[in-house]
């Protein structure tokens, strides 16, 4: 009778605990959505059960069709961990291995002798990314390829930034070139491919790649993208900004994005990834598994996945996308079997939840943001020691670039400019190839004043080193060579 009891109290409390939990971030969705900063879809599963499933906001500006749990999105970069099961699936037929070149399957890429599958998957390739390396050089007017992509990098052959498998950088290139290897090998398009072998397997019914423009008002509950026109302040269609319009020119692009579907079919593959229904649990297993290359680590990205672990969810996997219109994130909670799907078509938005949602699901407060812990009394070194350490709640998963960035800009706004340079500095330290980082830094160098402009012009120079396309950059440098 005890035993039972004690049974019936620890169920009791589950359920409890379940129940608060989506209360609190039922509270923080409805927080966000009421000052503008969320739209879309949210779910929470445990152990494959939904404990929490929102729905906020508009599919649909112009209709005012509101969505629901079926509402199809663009998943942006979430679509890499299709791409990376599709060539695992490819390795269990035999038909190719992970060690083998890309030159093998894509001839036209021989300039690139050395770079191997498993270089692309884990970003290790060191090809410079083809959504900035390609836009002085083609016309967006018309719609460009996969192939176009592969013909491109074999005329200018662009220097790789560094040795294949000695470092990590991502790149959506690298993505683009195994969608081109699968259909080579398969012989199919890589939207049959991906159809055939996971979509319809898994049963996957509202998953799909890459409809045409003309094809989107034929899907039934589609989740239109927008951007906020500042101009007209309201959301409206990408097409109506210039800044995002260019990017469409790449919407027939596949491998790195391109996939659209809705949360439940996400949850769907959740689930198969803990089965063996597409490849075995060691493909698996490797898929979630960081970079290496003579015993060091280099990434904590495996196959179309980035790898974490705290001290709250234990391992997870986790992956995060953006494209004019839409924010989206997944994370699989591996040691717990928790699953967070957030699936965003407002882009002028806060980042994605995911984080403060990871938090309250483990019964923390959701983390605070640096500067409100600044205001109530830590120091930056606390701030930013407190941020890195993984054992706390505080431990920024995604965005962390963006968050240092904020946090630094803040104490400029308060001219706490030598506690802002330690931020700016700090960020550098953590991303070195980052050109926003250096620029950022040199603008705090400059309003020290000129004791420190020699640092500000090196900062700004390794920022236009980065991106060549910084006009900011070349003009601070220009005005203060003078």
């Amino acid at each position: 009778m005890k035993l039972l009891t004690t049974v019936f109290f620890l169920l009791l409390t589950q359920v409890n605990f379940a129940q608060d939990s989506a209360q609190r971030i039922d509270s923080l969705i409805r927080g966000l959505a009421s000052e503008g900063k969320f739209n879309g879809n949210i779910l929470v599963a445990e152990q494959g059960k939904i404990s929490y499933l929102k729905s906020i906001g508009f599919a649909n500006e112009t209709t005012k069709e509101e969505l629901d749990e079926h509402s199809v999105f663009d998943l942006a970069s979430v679509s890499k961990q299709f791409t990376a099961m599709g060539i695992m699936i490819l390795k269990e037929q035999d038909k190719l291995a992970l060690e083998d070149k890309i030159a093998h399957y894509l001839p036209e890429l021989s300039c690139y002798p050395e770079i191997t599958v498993k270089n692309l998957l884990h970003h290790t390739s060191g090809l410079p990314d083809y959504l900035r390396k390609l836009q002085p050089i083609v016309d967006r007017t018309k719609k460009i390829t996969n192939k176009d992509i592969i013909k491109l990098y074999s005329k200018h052959q662009f220097p790789l930034y560094f040795e294949p498998g000695t470092k990590y950088k991502y790149s959506n290139t690298g993505y683009a070139f195994l969608a081109s290897i699968i259909e080579q090998i398969s012989g199919s398009t890589y939207c049959e491919f991906l159809d055939k072998m996971i979509f319809k397997p898994l049963q996957m019914t509202r998953t799909f790649v890459n409809p045409s423009l003309s094809e989107l008002e034929k899907i039934d509950n589609y989740a239109y993208g927008y951007l906020y026109d500042r101009n007209h302040k309201k959301y409206v269609l990408p097409n109506k900004i210039e800044r995002a319009r260019k990017m469409f020119g790449w919407v027939n692009v596949v491998g790195d994005g391109a996939i659209h579907a809705t949360v439940l079919d996400l949850l769907k593959w959740d689930r198969a990834l803990y089965t063996n229904t597409l490849v075995s649990q060691k493909s698996i297993n490797e898929m979630f598994t960081p970079s290496y290359n003579n015993d060091k680590i280099l990434k904590s990205y495996g196959y179309g996945w980035s790898i974490k672990e705290n001290i709250l969810a234990g391992k997870f996997v986790r992956h995060s996308g953006g494209w004019p219109g839409y924010i989206t994130e997944i994370e699989r909670h591996i040691t717990t079997d928790k699953t967070i799907i957030v699936l965003q078509n407002h882009y002028d938005v806060e980042k994605s939840p995911a984080k403060a949602i990871r938090n309250i699901v483990y019964g923390k407060d959701a983390p605070k943001k640096m500067i409100e812990l600044y205001n109530e009394g830590k120091s930056v070194t606390e701030i930013l020691s407190l941020c890195q350490d993984p054992n706390t709640a505080y431990r920024v998963d995604g965005f962390w670039e963006d968050e240092i960035n904020q946090f630094g800009y803040k104490l400029l706004e308060k001219e706490k400019i030598q506690e802002a340079l330690s931020v700016f500095k700090l960020n550098v330290e953590l991303y070195p190839e980052s050109a926003n980082v250096y620029d950022s830094l040199g603008e705090c160098f400059i309003k020290l004043g000129k004791k420190y402009y020699k640092e500000g012009i090196q900062a700004y120079e390794q920022s236009l080193a980065l991106n060549p396309n910084n006009k900011n950059a070349a003009s601070v440098i220009a005005e203060l060579k003078k």
